[in-house]
């Protein structure tokens, strides 16, 4: 793995908008990061999730958790059922919750940048998905393989809408600055990454046909708050390290072509 970790763009005149960057030849943009109320806030909602989990299946530990950060969540995890508690389906965030997000100014500061967007629904939840992730600092089974999302599309997981593209968007919640979080390697949008597709659990999931370690993954060195808007085609994948338990957010945007038109590009397909 590159040693190199990517730190937070500093605008300035000559720089290319977010849209540009995503599209264009870097793939990503970390031109956006959460305020402080807009991080406070959607931990609380994420936190209300997970404590409502622990209580319906764990109600003599719920005080254990509730009285500890989820940084801290790897040191009391032993005391719960794991695997059992935090498949996909129970950390996506409640209708109610994603509602109050997107009212957030980071979410109009992306409308800016696209134009009106959706978010996507792959597990057929009824309304726009975000989920969280919650990652132990020694277990890499905590997190999958490198792999680009539009790979699970292709694979027949979710459904597009006519004439429309994905962004996809990843928010730091609790992470240790280059040791835990995200990784993923530049301008891989632009190649064709041979893979395929098999079956692991109930769902049909791409298997690169290139080893990780031959990759030239970066780190995206993150503190809470920062995000990082990616191509849907960007190599990718998580990354396990540090000491403490890494928190994130995930949702894909579906953005219309006619929004870029409006802004005078396509992106990459």
């Amino acid at each position: 793995m590159s040693q190199d970790t990517i730190t937070l763009n500093k605008p300035d005149h000559q720089q290319l908008s977010l849209a540009e960057e995503v599209a264009g030849a870097p793939g990503y943009s970390t031109q956006l990061s959460l305020s402080e109320p807009e991080l406070t806030l959607i931990r609380q909602l994420i936190k209300d999730q997970y404590l409502q989990q622990i209580e319906q299946h764990h109600p003599d530990k719920l005080g254990l958790f509730r009285h500890r950060s989820m940084a801290d969540y790897h040191q009391l995890c032993h005391h719960i059922d794991h695997e059992k508690l935090w498949p996909k389906v129970k950390r996506i965030l409640p209708q109610s919750s994603v509602e109050t997000i997107q009212t957030l100014p980071f979410m109009k500061e992306l409308e800016k940048a696209y134009g009106a967007f959706t978010l996507s629904d792959e597990e057929e939840v009824g309304y726009g998905e975000m989920y969280w992730r919650i990652v132990r600092p020694d277990r890499p089974t905590d997190v999958g393989p490198v792999h680009a999302d539009y790979m699970f599309w292709d694979l027949g997981h979710g459904k597009m809408p006519p004439d429309c593209f994905r962004v996809k968007v990843w928010l730091a919640l609790f992470a240790e600055k280059g040791k835990s979080g995200f990784q993923f390697v530049p301008g891989s949008h632009l190649e064709d990454i041979p893979y395929v597709g098999e079956k692991r659990g109930l769902i049909t999931k791409p298997r690169l046909l290139v080893e990780a370690k031959d990759l030239d993954l970066v780190p995206f060195a993150a503190s809470a708050g920062d995000m990082i808007v990616f191509n849907d085609r960007l190599l990718h994948g998580g990354l396990v390290g540090g000491e403490k338990t890494r928190i994130s957010l995930e949702f894909t945007m579906i953005v219309p072509h006619r929004s870029q038109v409006r802004l005078g590009f396509m992106p990459a397909l």
